[in-house]
C-alpha cells in the first residue's frame, strides 16, 4: 500500500475574507429583532447599492380593532 501525500489548504472554499464588521448590517439585524419582538405588523424593505444597505423603509399597518388601544 503506497500513501500518496496531495496538496490541501486547511481552510474551507467558502471562508469569509477578514474585514471590519458591517456597521449597517449589524443595526439592520438588531432592528428586525426589535420589531419581532414587538410583535410588528407590516413591511420592512432594504434598499442595497453596490452591496451596501443604504435605506431601510418600514411600512406599518394598524388593525381597525387596535385603534382603541
Amino acid at each position: 500500500m503506497t500513501m500518496t501525500r496531495t496538496n490541501q489548504t486547511s481552510e474551507p472554499f467558502d471562508t469569509p475574507a477578514i474585514c471590519p464588521p458591517d456597521v449597517e448590517l449589524t443595526q439592520t439585524v438588531r432592528l428586525l429583532a426589535r420589531l419581532g419582538r414587538e410583535r410588528f405588523f407590516g413591511k420592512v424593505t432594504i434598499n442595497f447599492q453596490d452591496g451596501k444597505i443604504m435605506l431601510i423603509h418600514k411600512e406599518e399597518c394598524i388593525k381597525p380593532t387596535e385603534l382603541a388601544r
